[in-house]
């Protein structure tokens, strides 16, 4: 993970109306990290990069530190209460943050699915291919990063196909060798391409690593 990354999730200011600022930049950085191209969505760079949202690490990073105020005595804030609300524009740290009830990392996961559940039909495809929120590493990571992030742009469906490149103006044609139009889901099925029985195609190959296991009993 990037050293900056955890600056997204900082308690001093993961409240603060300037912190989605910095959200463009740390997306970016996941689109690096997964060697992705632009056009895929955001919400797979952040699965495929195995880190949680900026906007889920902070509303989770801000209810550990309302847990701390409720639950530590040494808390500058503990035992303190709210003062009355005068002005409908602020919002105090007492009355709109919760308390966990899990903890951080499954407080990230529930947050995290539940945003992915939002978006509907969109993601079925997408959990076809087993990529579904979760912080573990991603099959894959063991090969050459130009391999893995090859098996990611399959795995999202986006990459530098015949397709693409036509309406990127790169080429005049989206014609694949057999003759057929070259989408990312056409490579993997080509009937030029070389195939190998036991192969198991990115799109079907499984996001998360098996739990490695310890031996103990």
């Amino acid at each position: 993970m990037p050293a900056f990354l955890p600056v997204a999730g900082l308690r001093a200011w993961s409240r603060s109306c300037h912190a989605r600022k910095l959200d463009p930049i740390l997306n970016e950085t996941c689109r690096i990290v997964t060697g992705c191209i632009k056009t895929t969505p955001v919400h797979c760079l952040h699965i495929l990069s195995d880190i949680a949202p900026p906007d889920i690490r902070r509303a989770v990073i801000t209810k550990a530190e309302r847990t701390k105020q409720a639950n530590d005595n040494r808390h500058l804030l503990h035992e303190h209460s709210a003062a009355q609300k005068r002005l409908s524009s602020r919002s105090s740290f007492l009355d709109t943050t919760e308390v966990l009830e899990t903890t951080p990392i499954d407080a990230r996961i529930t947050e995290w699915q539940n945003q992915w559940n939002s978006l509907g039909s969109q993601t079925t495809q997408w959990m076809e291919r087993g990529i579904t929120p979760d912080e573990c590493l991603s099959t894959g990571q063991d090969p050459p990063w130009a391999v893995w992030k090859t098996l990611n742009c399959l795995r999202v469906g986006e990459g530098r196909c015949k397709v693409s490149m036509k309406k990127w103006k790169t080429t005049t044609s989206d014609a694949c060798v057999c003759g057929e139009s070259q989408t990312m889901e056409h490579i993997m099925r080509c009937s030029q391409a070389p195939h190998v029985p036991e192969m198991t195609w990115p799109n079907q190959m499984p996001l998360r690593s098996p739990a490695p296991t310890t031996g103990k009993t």
